[in-house]
């Protein structure tokens, strides 16, 4: 989970599935093709890892 474009590129890179939650920027457009899902708050990750088969 990750807040920043940068954050949200280091973890792409790295091979993971990245979770965007944006606090003071919203994500470009670049960044959202990258991310895994991009979430309102941190209690929406919640549902997503009570889905964790589809994570994979």
């Amino acid at each position: 989970m990750e807040d920043t474009t940068n954050g949200i590129l280091s973890i792409h890179r790295a091979g993971m599935k990245p979770v965007m939650i944006p606090d003071l920027e919203e994500p470009s457009e670049e960044t959202e093709k990258m991310v895994y899902a991009k979430l309102d708050s941190l209690l929406d990750i919640i549902p997503l890892l009570e889905n964790k088969n589809e994570i994979v």
